[in-house]
């Protein structure tokens, strides 16, 4: 009972073993060079997105602080008074 265990994980063994040394070495180096491939494309085109983002993030404070020193223009110019409620005390 035990030799029978014995040879069937042996022989178990010798067949992951072959099957593991006939891989085709130039097939997977040509798979991983076109994995490398893709990766640094959707790298690329996470750089950009990310990149048009800032960009737009930016022209948004851009525009508010605009907004806000024209605003607050018009408070200190008096020709807009503020609210009852915002007046300092």
């Amino acid at each position: 009972m035990h030799c029978v265990r014995v040879t069937t994980i042996g022989i178990a063994a010798l067949a992951v073993l072959a099957g593991a040394c006939n891989r085709d070495v130039s097939e997977s180096a040509a798979t991983a060079a076109r994995e490398d491939a893709a990766n640094a494309d959707r790298k690329a085109d996470l750089q950009r997105e990310r990149g048009d983002e800032i960009s737009g993030l930016e022209k948004r404070v851009a525009e508010m602080e605009r907004e806000y020193a024209e605003a607050n223009d018009k408070v200190a110019s008096g020709k807009k008074r503020p609210r009852p409620g915002c007046a300092k005390n």
